[in-house]
């Protein structure tokens, strides 16, 4: 098709024009090579120039000058993307006028192009001798390939969303019956309905993020889950936002990976602990954290393809298709790690005889939403140090919360396979369309950005120093290009300049490493992943005196505290006690004396010489008296029978998975005082099912993992 024609000139107009003249005028059109101007060209089209020079060189008789073909928004004007460079012409026609000189011959790049005349001196810089005329033709009309299924990306996220949905439920769920079933062992009150004060104990938790009274491998695994669960979140508004997206027609620019979600939530995360669970939430929860980023990248990204589609734009497809096939194959590669993750957890707690074992959370939550709680079960939670108004609220919300009926390990596990399961097809198949889009744009695309690079190790362990490599190629050879890393996943590129980096991971699990490539215009971004493992293990506490974490103390009454901790490195342990956040001390002993008649929070935090290995962290609660008589002995059992003897629950053990029933003391007592001397430990990880037959056994239906254990009184008579 040819372009667009504004006059014909004749041979009488142009043996006029030739007519000696001094060179007076500078101006530059695209002509069609035949005495007609034309703006317009297609990819086998000749461009050819006409216009008029105003500088004769020194020693020349006519003017002369280079004519420049470069693409529109080049920051280079003397950037020449014809094959033989820029083209020197000379004007002696009429006032230094020159006609149809061949600029670029087939085939041609779609774009927009600008037209730059260089007078003498020749590339001395542009100056004001010189011209750009801006967006002085086109050339179009190549074919354009899309072929992403958007609508098949969309039902898929829509079946993601109800999977990250029921993640985010099941989570809630665990965290809320863990806090129950720890805090029973030691307030040894609960007795009649005191299930319903446990969960709403666990509900004011959760909802305040506050730490809620648990044993310390139990305060491991209630963590883990809150850091799933906060992940599931962000899943499901990702998944959301894929549902509704629209065409963006910002599509020259390239998105970033974020990890916003990850980062508010405290990522990277180190295992707490030493053991299956604890180290396989870990890295779930950094894997379910890629995914989430991976997703919040690709949706704008597919709406920038989208918005290269309607505007024609090849160098749009070509950048978003390869940024589609990046995102979406982060997705995937996390994804499939997950999975595997979630098989070992899964062998790990089946091992136990835990993996399916069910929980009934619904009943007790409806309970204390429609019969809220008793002047004991209130004077109990209030012990804790929460108000009237928090209790309010949980009631409240415990009749908005969506919990399944039936709560297990399986049931999470299963949803987070899900939340990715039902993507994996969408992806696989938006990878494959990309590249389509990929190939059969990029010959008529021209590249005016830079294409970045980037090296990095595929393994690592945490803590090793990894030198990335980047680099970067343009297509305008004098094009000047900067180099910037994003090292810590906050989309900004301040972590360091060049095209070298170190980075020293700092938690295990898929670490990716950014470099941002620019041309002070335009940039490209390339990504690098690394599966990152753990070497080192976190200290391990293996006695927490006293045995009973939540005692009442009168004012002026001295608690003594201690704790033991070793590290199964042989690394050196430091133990740093913590009043209400304010250090008070440091070694293995504390006597706190108790000021007055508030909740105080004594919390002992061990630590090895490891800067990456996460630290053990116990919370004692200290309670005042005043709320001993209140709370009252309503012959809570503590989940053993009267005789001390196991109930058949299951419990938690020290190395985090789920254990089997144990034998209970004889004498009633606590024994194994909740895992931390490397016996059964708290909830988290296994629960029995009975129904509901009265409201003395009610907070068994949320037993999820503990060994029960009567509550030591230290000496105290209860009535």
């Amino acid at each position: 098709m040819q372009g667009s024609k504004l006059f014909p000139v004749t041979l009488l107009a142009l043996a006029t024009a030739l007519l000696p003249a001094p060179a007076q005028a500078l101006q530059v059109f695209g002509s069609d090579c035949a005495f007609g101007f034309q703006d317009v060209y297609n990819p086998g089209d000749a461009v050819c120039v006409t216009g008029e020079f105003d500088v004769v060189p020194p020693g020349g008789i006519c003017a002369e000058a280079y004519v420049i073909v470069t693409p529109t928004g080049s920051p280079n004007p003397f950037w020449d993307v014809s094959a033989g460079g820029a083209n020197y012409i000379i004007g002696c026609g009429g006032a230094g006028a020159f006609y149809d000189e061949y600029v670029w011959l087939p085939p041609l790049i779609p774009g927009q192009y600008d037209l730059v005349v260089d007078q003498f001196p020749f590339f001395g810089g542009f100056g004001p001798e010189d011209l750009r005329e801006v967006n002085a033709f086109t050339v179009t009309n190549a074919p354009l390939v899309f072929s992403v299924n958007v609508a098949a990306i969309k039902g898929a996220a829509m079946e993601g969303l109800a999977q990250a949905q029921a993640l985010h439920d099941l989570v809630l769920a665990l965290t809320i019956i863990d806090t129950l079933s720890t805090a029973a062992d030691w307030a040894g009150a609960f007795g009649l309905g005191g299930g319903v004060a446990g969960i709403a104990l666990g509900v004011i938790c959760y909802a305040t993020g506050a730490d809620c009274p648990t044993s310390y491998n139990s305060a491991v695994i209630t963590i883990g889950n809150k850091i799933i669960g906060h992940m599931g979140d962000a899943l499901e508004l990702h998944y959301g936002a894929i549902v509704a997206d629209p065409p963006d027609p910002m599509f020259e620019e390239v998105v970033p990976l974020r990890y916003e979600d990850a980062l508010a939530q405290g990522a990277p995360w180190a295992p707490l602990a030493g053991a299956p669970l604890p180290e396989g939430q870990t890295v779930v929860a950094q894997l379910l954290s890629t995914q989430a980023a991976a997703y919040q990248a690709l949706l704008p990204t597919i709406e920038k393809l989208q918005g290269a589609q309607a505007a024609g734009s090849h160098f749009g497809l070509l950048v978003q298709a390869e940024k589609t096939q990046t995102y979406a194959g982060l997705a995937i590669e996390a994804g499939d790690a997950m999975l595997a993750e979630l098989d070992a957890l899964q062998a790990a707690l089946e091992a136990a005889g835990t993996y399916e074992v069910e929980v009934d959370a619904s009943g007790l939550l409806a309970t204390l939403a429609s019969e809220g709680l008793s002047d004991e079960e209130r004077a109990l939670i209030q012990s804790f140090g929460f108000s009237e108004a928090q209790i309010d609220q949980a009631i409240t919300e415990a009749g908005t919360l969506s919990v399944p009926d039936a709560v297990s390990w399986a049931a999470v596990v299963d949803a987070a396979r899900g939340s990715f399961q039902t993507m994996r097809p969408a992806l696989v198949d938006l990878v494959a369309q990309a590249e389509a889009i990929r190939a059969e744009n990029e010959p008529y695309a021209l590249r005016t950005a830079p294409v970045a690079q980037l090296g990095a190790p595929m393994v690592a362990n945490v803590g090793d120093a990894l030198a990335l490599m980047g680099s970067g190629t343009h297509l305008d050879p004098d094009a000047v290009l900067s180099y910037a890393w994003d090292l810590d996943g906050d989309g900004e590129f301040d972590d360091g300049t060049g095209t070298t980096a170190m980075l020293v991971p700092t938690a295990p699990g898929l670490v990716t490493a950014a470099l941002e490539v620019s041309d002070g215009t335009r940039r490209d971004i390339a990504l690098a992943t690394i599966m990152v493992s753990a070497d080192n293990v976190p200290p391990e506490y293996t006695e927490l005196l006293p045995a009973d974490y939540a005692p009442f103390a009168d004012v002026g009454e001295a608690v003594e505290l201690s704790a033991t901790a070793t590290d199964a490195d042989g690394d050196p342990v430091s133990l740093t006690w913590f009043v209400d956040g304010a250090e008070a001390g440091r070694g293995s002993t504390l006597s706190f004396e108790m000021p007055d008649q508030e909740h105080h929070t004594v919390r002992v935090v061990a630590s090895d010489d490891d800067p990456y290995s996460a630290d053990a962290v116990f919370d004692f609660h200290l309670r005042s008296s005043v709320w001993e008589d209140e709370v009252g002995d309503t012959g809570g059992t503590g989940g053993s029978d009267s005789d001390g003897s196991g109930d058949g629950t299951a419990g938690v053990t020290a190395d985090g998975t789920a254990g089997s029933a144990t034998e209970g003391p004889s004498d009633g007592t606590d024994g194994d005082s909740a895992g931390a001397d490397g016996g059964d430990g708290g909830g988290g990880c296994g629960c029995t099912s009975e129904p509901r037959s009265s409201g003395w056994s009610a907070w068994l239906l949320l037993g999820l993992g503990a060994l029960r254990r009567r509550r030591r009184r230290d000496g105290r008579a209860r009535a």
